[in-house]
């Protein structure tokens, strides 16, 4: 009598070996629908210098595309979350966020609409000492 081994390897996070041991007239082959894709998960994480919840906003489809200011970019931690601790004492009156997006950490300040509004701020935090500050393009908070 005739038997036919097939393995399988199907690969994912670690392989998976099947056995199975039929002769080929019984040998049905299987469909490999149940391998699904894993969606990669979004590295950015922004946090707001106040009790509100941006992801809950950005649910309602509450961003649109602006400017902020970004005073630093670094890929350490505590020395951009010391600047943004430093940047509220001193009395900023716009929010201020921390964009994460691997290795680097963004210090960014603000949500205007357009260019101008921008222009001012940014004119007030170089007055406050943070020379390198500059305008960047992003997706802000209605």
């Amino acid at each position: 009598m005739n038997r036919a081994i097939f393995i399988f390897l199907i690969s994912c996070s670690s392989t998976k070996i099947a056995f199975s041991t039929a002769n080929p007239d019984e040998f049905q082959p299987v469909p490999i629908a149940f391998i699904t894709k894993q969606e990669k998960r979004d590295t950015i994480i922004e946090e707001k210098s106040s009790e509100y919840t941006w992801k809950a906003e950005a649910i309602k489809g509450a961003f649109v595309y602006g400017y902020r200011i970004q005073v630093l970019a670094t890929s350490n931690k505590n020395q951009v979350e010391k600047l943004k601790d430093e940047i509220i004492k001193k009395g900023v009156n716009y929010p201020v966020y921390i964009k994460y997006v691997p290795p680097m950490y963004r210090l960014r300040i603000g949500d205007f609409k357009n260019y101008e509004e921008a222009q001012k701020a940014l004119n007030q935090i170089k007055n406050l000492g943070y020379k390198d500050a500059f305008i960047i393009e992003d997706f802000i908070n209605k």
